[in-house]
């Protein structure tokens, strides 16, 4: 299969901004955060405001579980990421939505929306480029953390679908792709403990190649390259 080129990312710009500014989702950003994670994503084809793209980080230091991408129905409220994961970044329709989670068990979840996790709001999608950088020490109106105090690894895996489906008897596999190879879905474990730069191949020996969208769609109605993750980084930067 063919194996797209890495993607040369430098971090993204800090904004130098006076005062308060606001997030997508309303709430406050901290250009300053000493703590950072900056992620980046690319597809094939530009990336396509009416489908996901969900970033999924699992913070329980467990290498042994993290998150999978959900390939037919499901009764989860996000629709689009099982297993294991306790933060959530979703992208759609030009926003970016950030999420604490916790797993209810017996398939039931809790998303809790977290406005002020960016470092600087995050432009929508550029052409086939998906970028944000996430404040690690991020909280919510209530006090309650994006990411665990003194967390040292994530688990992270990327999922694009083109749509969430929640009919029980409806049992094809639907349009998505994640990290890892055809009929695979893997998730990284990334060590976080201080600076550091992962990418495609070289990210806990996951290697995301491209064409390798999943689906049993037959009528050809799903623009499959606009799904495809071709390539990706995420940087850790800590001061």
């Amino acid at each position: 299969m063919k194996r797209f080129s890495r993607l040369v990312v430098a971090p993204l710009l800090l904004l130098f901004l006076a005062g308060c500014a606001k997030s997508p989702s309303g709430g406050p950003v901290t250009p300053t955060a000493p703590n950072r994670l900056i992620v980046n994503l690319q597809t094939q084809a530009p990336v396509n405001n009416a489908y996901i793209y969900a970033f999924a980080f699992d913070d329980d230091d467990d290498s042994a579980d993290g998150p999978a991408a959900i390939i037919s129905s499901t009764a989860l409220p996000n629709g689009v990421v099982g297993g294991s994961f306790t933060a959530l970044v979703i992208y759609q329709a030009g926003q970016y939505t950030v999420y604490r989670r916790t797993d209810l068990g017996n398939g039931n979840e809790r998303l809790d929306r977290v406005a002020n996790a960016f470092v600087v709001p995050p432009a929508p999608a550029s052409g086939n480029l998906l970028s944000f950088t996430l404040n690690l020490d991020a909280t919510d109106d209530s006090g309650a953390r994006l990411f665990r105090a003194g967390v040292q690894r994530l688990d992270v895996n990327f999922v694009t679908t083109n749509e969430i489906r929640r009919d029980p008897n409806d049992l094809r596999r639907k349009a998505y792709d994640a990290f890892g190879p055809r009929l695979a879905s893997f998730y990284a474990t990334l060590d976080i403990r201080g600076n550091r730069v992962y990418t495609n191949a070289a990210a806990a020996g996951v290697t995301e190649p491209g064409n390798d969208v999943q689906t049993d769609d037959t009528n050809n109605t799903i623009n499959l390259s606009q799904l495809d993750i071709t390539d990706f980084s995420l940087s850790v930067e800590r001061q």
